[in-house]
């Protein structure tokens, strides 16, 4: 659990309240438990067109691309 709480400090990115709203706005699937919030959406770029997740820990959020077709 140590490591675990290291590695999400580590990778934690703080977002400020309009960029967390713009992505609530194009989620695709919600997943809420408790202070953890999973959401995974996709952006409209056409340059950039992947699936993402985004996990939200209280003022942190972790980020990252699905992988797969």
């Amino acid at each position: 659990m140590k490591f675990l709480s290291l590695l999400m400090s580590a990778m934690a990115i703080k977002r400020d309240e309009d960029e967390r709203r713009h992505l609530q706005a194009r989620h695709t699937a919600i997943v809420e438990s408790g202070p953890v919030v999973i959401r995974f959406w996709m952006r409209n770029f056409k340059e950039d067109a992947r699936r993402r997740w985004d996990i939200y820990l209280g003022r942190y959020v972790l980020s990252g691309i699905l992988s797969g077709s």
